[in-house]
């Protein structure tokens, strides 16, 4: 297995970013990336390896050769040593201290290609790990693209222009105050006081008899 945790057969490729404009171009822009990213990730787990929807994994192609390849050197290091005991008991010299050298001779091939297997196969399945991180990246660089995209095509919602103003209502007229009743000016009746003149004739007159 690769360096790192399995990888889930669905990508989790992010959302964006909170506030970015998208618009129906963007989406539909967006789906066919999407769908080539999946494509390309999903190639590389059927190499590489990955954890199924039940938690299960699912050994790549790469893994399984690679074991196939494995079991292929056991049988024909298995087949040698059985070749060079029978060449031995053949001749007869199955103890003479020779077989060891004769079988390291027949394995010599297959052991260096399982040395070599041993090598390559973590090495492959860690740059297809890493590979697949990379497919991930390629999709939020280029999604990052078509956002930019998106947001210079947004055209801001015109603005709508202030209203007429309106002529303010001509104020109401203030009514004048209430007229007062003017009151005549009456001259106050005088009380008749007699004179001096007067109070001397009346003395007079009582004198005289009227």
């Amino acid at each position: 297995m690769a360096d790192g945790p399995p990888l889930n057969w669905n990508p989790q490729l992010p959302p964006p970013p909170a506030g970015a404009h998208t618009d129906a171009q963007y989406t539909a822009d967006e789906a066919i990336l999407r769908h080539g990213i999946i494509n390309q990730y999903h190639d590389i787990l059927q190499q590489l390896g990955y954890t199924d929807d039940k938690g299960n994994f699912i050994p790549g192609s790469v893994e399984v050769e690679g074991n196939r390849r494995r079991n292929e050197l056991g049988y024909l290091m298995n087949q040698a040593d059985l070749g060079v005991t029978r060449q031995q008991q053949q001749r007869g010299t199955l103890f003479s201290g020779r077989r060891g050298d004769e079988l390291a001779q027949a394995q010599h091939g297959l052991i260096t290609s399982r040395a070599q297997l041993e090598e390559d196969l973590p090495r492959q399945l860690a740059a297809l790990y890493s590979h697949a991180g990379g497919v991930i990246g390629d999709y939020t660089d280029q999604n990052a693209g078509l956002l930019a995209a998106a947001a210079a095509r947004y055209v801001p919602p015109a603005v709508p222009p202030p209203p007429d103003p309106v002529d303010a209502p001509a104020p109401a007229p203030i009514a004048p105050p209430p007229l007062r009743t003017a009151i005549p000016n009456t001259p106050e009746p005088r009380t008749a006081f007699p004179t001096k003149r007067t109070a001397t004739k009346q003395s007079l007159y009582s004198q005289l008899g009227y």
